[in-house]
């Protein structure tokens, strides 16, 4: 009996979880579920079981595979797109909602009613726009059940738009049905963060699918059996399967075609591994099955009959008999689809086998026939990675479609899926060849996809394509195009791999280039992006004059775009210099224009650095609200470095709970750890620290130090080595984290970063006291009292206070008794001791309360409440949490 048809057996609490959230999809509720399992454990089948189960939903099913992974929106369009063929065009075209032209690119359904193709792929925005809009319509008339199967595999636009949905189909009937390996989704940032994102807002129910017990397996046996099976049988299966359907079948199976006695089961050879089960499969098959098989699994995707014919060159009246034997044989499966029937190898498993079993020739010839015919049936995408497959560098037919397929994707905004289309383009065409000049005509370069710095993927790539096409516009007369290669290569080394000095000599030439041309706009947005790298290399001063002069600029020529870029640079240098008030008027105008121009991206930029500035002028309860306020102007919030910034914020105002609980959450969907979220990562290193979590600390520290790869990036390694020295001091070396947060507090000092040096200053005060280096400490005192000088603030003023009578009673006094800082008579005793233990809590509000000059900072009053802190003793001291230590 196929596999596909055989009954459904065990899984009925999965199966039950399935049908619960079916029925809350089904009176309107948008419900994501992700089964989990290893291959073979029945993933596939239990999904399918749920459609099967509900003919009143209008089901799809698409499975994703590697080379779909350029295909933007690819699973969607495999899904969706057997439920529109069925449908009449009044239908379809009331389903798409008058979204005809974005549609007809994604959907042939909807072209052919269109009458062709668009001449230019829509934009992304609107793209996701129209998914929604045919998914609504589609739910209005029935509850939807989409199985989107090896999700591991599905492309980065799809991801996007499962985050897309979640946000505009909330009270949609639709159940997404996902199915994954768990080790190969483990290592996929956009999935990780979609993940996370559904599971955050209520929307997904992860649902593990273990191994079948053996009551479940006794029944599987029976079904293939047709008749209880003897108690020996089910023992020896349930020993050798341990619960993997794809293992009891294969074994049942094997004994019956053996005669074997199934009271006493044993087999002549039994196979030791999965794929010798699948390979045994195939054991048998003539040519012209071969053939098949291997076409099969090159294309790696369900093929139509009459594909299928085309692409073996086969009649169905030929195919017909190859396909029943290869069924009947269970390598390959029949399923229909709406009115046609498709045919793709039986498992994933079974298809690696076939696959390797293919020689390196003949894989570039099926590749190349898989290509042409995934062309002309409009499959640009697929068809490029098919091309790459077959191709010897240089091919002229791959590069031509790579690059059209390049353009696609750029078009749609679909970035990603452009950069691993440039990654096969790198393989191919060598650096000095001329048709890197059609891959810069196929870039799209939107200023603000390049200024808002998602450079931060598959940046070797991206630097290796342009400095060969760089190279090759030397000696161009068009210095505009040599600005924008320059101004994107720039982009890249800064944001991406961190190589800064470069970077700014390449901006710098992008500058020069942009003015001899008469691009003013271009020119003022890469001299804004010269203040960034130089804030990068650890000039904040610099920052400041060029965003400066880029804000003058702008307003004198009324671009608000570039004014607004040009206002939160020049913000964010200030607020690093202490100088409050000139960063708050220019972000606050920024936050102005973002609003009136519904720029959502830069509007949550803005309100996050807002926050940040309010918070280190010690109001938190303000720098709260401007969070919310960040995460509902822009639901893709996590886009940008709000995460990042909310936790510094937390982290500083002594809410050490939540700093941590952020800094979890950055960790638990950035793989491979992009530059600029090392700060959120530093920070909750630190939060960890103090409540005495410092497993945890080492390695949220640990991944912000991988994602720097060891490089000074900003003040981003600094903290990171901050953090270090902090459980360095944990663990009882207080003159070795001394000796590092001077190097540290000097670097800070140096580069004008004095608001974010307060908070290394202190505790290098108080690691030096616990270290018996009052001259250490009465200098970091004295540090502080010139930040709180150039702040003018009273909360600074209060914590230089504090640290300078700290100093100077560790410096005047000979003997231990009175001192705040005891000697410990042990290194154990000198451990610093967690937030938690000394307070009872793990959540202290940041500052003094404003003109107190009492305990320093981040110390609570008695009760562990938030808010600000207590009131000093009559002694001057007052119980302080802020050193772990007490």
């Amino acid at each position: 009996m196929p596999a596909a048809k055989m009954p459904f057996v065990g899984r009925r609490e999965e199966l039950a979880v399935l049908e619960d959230e079916f029925a809350r999809a089904a009176v309107g509720e948008f419900r994501v579920v992700l089964l989990s399992g290893e291959a073979g454990v029945g993933k596939s089948r239990l999904s399918r079981e749920l459609l099967s189960r509900h003919p009143e939903a209008a089901g799809m099913f698409a499975r994703a595979h590697p080379l779909g992974v350029t295909a933007a929106f690819g699973v969607w369009a495999e899904a969706i797109d057997p439920l529109l063929r069925g449908r009449s065009d009044a239908q379809v075209t009331a389903a798409c909602s008058g979204l005809l032209d974005d549609l007809a690119s994604l959907f042939h359904r909807v072209a052919v009613i269109r009458g062709s193709l668009p001449d230019r792929e829509p934009p992304l925005p609107r793209l996701l726009k129209g998914l929604a809009a045919l998914l609504r319509n589609l739910a209005a008339q029935a509850p939807v059940i989409a199985v989107l199967d090896d999700v591991h595999f599905a492309d980065a636009s799809s991801w996007e738009a499962l985050r897309y949905f979640a946000r505009h189909l909330d009270d949609t009937r639709l159940l997404v049905v996902a199915t994954s390996r768990p080790a190969d989704l483990a290592g996929q940032e956009v999935a990780a963060q979609a993940l996370f994102e559904l599971d955050e807002d209520g929307f997904l129910r992860r649902l593990e699918v273990t191994p079948l017990d053996r009551n479940a397996t006794r029944e599987l046996a029976e079904t293939i059996v047709g008749q209880p099976p003897p108690a020996a049988l089910v023992d020896w299966v349930d020993q050798r399967a341990r619960g993997n359907p794809l293992y009891v079948i294969s074994l049942v199976r094997a004994l019956l075609e053996e005669h074997a006695d199934l009271s006493a089961p044993s087999l002549h050879r039994l196979p030791e591994s999965l794929a010798e089960r699948m390979a045994a499969r195939t054991r048998g098959a003539d040519t012209a099955m071969r053939a098949v098989l291997g076409l099969l699994a090159v294309v790696d995707r369900p093929l139509p009959l009459p594909e299928l014919a085309v692409l073996t060159g086969l009649t169905a009246e030929r195919l017909d008999p190859i396909l029943a034997t290869l069924i009947a044989g269970r390598a390959v499966a029949e399923r229909q689809r709406a009115a046609e029937l498709i045919y793709e190898i039986q498992h994933p498993l079974l298809r690696d086998v076939i696959y390797r079993q293919v020689s390196a020739a003949r894989k570039r010839v099926l590749h190349r026939q898989a290509a042409r015919s995934l062309l002309d049936s409009g499959r640009l995408a697929e068809a490029a990675l098919h091309f790459a497959r077959s191709a010897q560098p240089g091919d002229t037919e791959a590069v031509r479609v790579l690059l059209d397929a390049m353009r696609q994707a750029e078009q749609r905004e679909a970035f990603r899926e452009s950069l691993d289309l440039l990654s096969e383009l790198v393989d191919l065409l060598p650096p000095a060849d001329p048709r890197w000049l059609d891959v810069l005509e196929a870039m799209y370069w939107r200023a603000e996809w390049v200024v808002d710095h998602r450079a931060e993927t598959r940046t070797e790539t991206a630097i290796r394509a342009l400095r060969a096409i760089d190279g090759l516009l030397a000696d161009s007369a068009d210095d505009a195009r040599r600005a924008t290669v320059k101004f994107r290569l720039a982009n890249f080394l800064a944001w991406g791999t961190g190589e800064l000095p470069e970077a700014e000599e390449t901006c710098r030439e992008a500058v020069r280039l942009y003015e001899a041309a008469g691009a003013r706009r271009q020119a003022l947005l890469a001299r804004r992006e010269i203040g960034w790298i130089r804030y990068l290399r650890g000039d904040i001063a610099g920052m400041a004059e060029e965003s400066a002069q880029v804000v003058a600029a702008a307003e004198a020529s009324g671009d608000r775009f570039v004014a607004m870029q040009g206002l939160v640079t020049f913000g964010y240098s200030n607020i690093l210099r202490v100088r409050f008030a000139d960063a708050e008027s220019a972000i606050r105008h920024a936050v102005a224009i973002a609003e009136q121009d519904a720029k959502a991206y830069r509007l949550t930029m803005a309100l996050s650095l807002l926050a940040a500035a309010v918070a280190l002028q010690g109001r938190s309860t303000e720098a709260a609200a401007l969070f919310e306020q960040a995460r509902s102007a822009n639901p893709a919030f996590r886009d940008t470095i709000l995460i990042e910034l909310e936790t510094f914020v937390h982290w500083v105002a002594g809410d050490l709970t939540s700093a941590a609980a952020t800094a979890r959450e950055l960790a638990a969907w950035v793989i491979g750890g992009p530059k600029r979220r090392a700060l959120g990562l530093a920070c909750g290193g630190l939060a960890a620290a103090e409540t005495g979590d410092l497993r945890e600390a080492e390695r949220l520290l640990g991944r912000a130090r991988q994602g720097l790869d060891g490089r000074d990036w900003a003040y981003f390694f600094l903290y990171t080595r901050y953090g270090e020295a902090v459980l360095a001091w944990h663990a009882g070396h207080a003159a070795e984290c001394a000796d590092t947060l001077a190097e540290v507090a000097a670097a800070l000092i140096g580069m004008d970063a004095a608001a974010v040096s307060v908070f290394v200053l202190i505790d290098l005060t108080e690691s030096a006291a616990d270290a018996h280096d009052g001259r250490a400490a009465s200098s970091a005192a004295r540090q502080l009292a010139d930040v709180a000088r150039a702040a003018g603030l009273a909360p600074h003023r209060g914590l230089a206070c504090s640290a300078r009578r700290s100093a100077a009673r560790r410096a005047s006094s000979s003997t231990r008794s009175g001192r705040l800082w005891p000697a410990p008579p042990s290194p154990s005793a000198a451990r610093p001791r967690s937030a938690s233990t000394a307070s009872g809590a793990g959540s202290r509000p940041a500052w003094p309360a404003p003109g107190w000059s009492g305990p320093r900072w981040r110390s609570r009053s008695s009760n562990g409440s938030n808010g600000l802190a207590g009131q000093p003793s009559s002694s001057g001291s007052s119980r302080s949490t802020r050193s772990p230590r007490r």
